[in-house]
C-alpha cells in the first residue's frame, strides 16, 4: 500500500471517530507531543489537549447543525518516515495542513497540524 492509500484510511478512520464521538480514539491518531495551530495564536499541545479541544469543538458544531463528513487530500508529499499533506473538510469550511510521522509500528500519526478556516 503507498502512502496516498495509508493516509486515505487514516483520514477515514480519524473522521468516523470524531463523527462517532470517540474523541479519545480521534486524538490517538496524533503524536503524543503534537502541536495544533489554531485561530488567534492558540497552539494546542499534546493528546489530552487536543482531545479536550475537539469535545468542545465538535460539541459547538453539532449545535449550529454542522456536520463533519470527512477529509480530501489537496496535495501529499512522503520521505521515508515524514510526510506533509494538505487536506479539506469536505464541506470546505476548513483546510488543515499537517505534519507526519510514523511511530515504533510503522504507524502515521500526526506530529503538527494547522487549521485554517474558509
Amino acid at each position: 500500500m503507498g502512502f496516498a492509500e495509508e493516509l486515505d484510511e487514516v483520514s477515514t478512520r480519524y473522521t468516523e471517530a470524531l463523527r462517532c464521538g470517540d474523541f479519545e480514539a480521534a486524538a490517538a491518531f496524533y503524536t503524543h507531543d503534537a502541536e495544533i495551530f489554531v485561530a488567534a495564536g492558540t497552539i494546542l499541545r499534546g493528546r489530552e489537549a487536543i482531545q479536550q479541544s475537539f469535545e468542545i469543538m465538535i460539541s459547538e458544531a453539532r449545535e449550529v447543525g454542522r456536520t463533519f463528513e470527512g477529509l480530501i487530500t489537496l496535495w501529499y508529499d512522503q520521505s521515508g518516515d515524514s510526510a506533509s499533506a494538505i487536506q479539506m473538510v469536505e464541506d470546505g469550511s476548513l483546510t488543515l495542513m499537517i505534519a507526519l510521522r510514523r511511530d515504533e509500528q510503522a504507524k502515521w500519526l500526526i506530529a503538527r497540524e494547522v487549521f485554517v478556516a474558509a
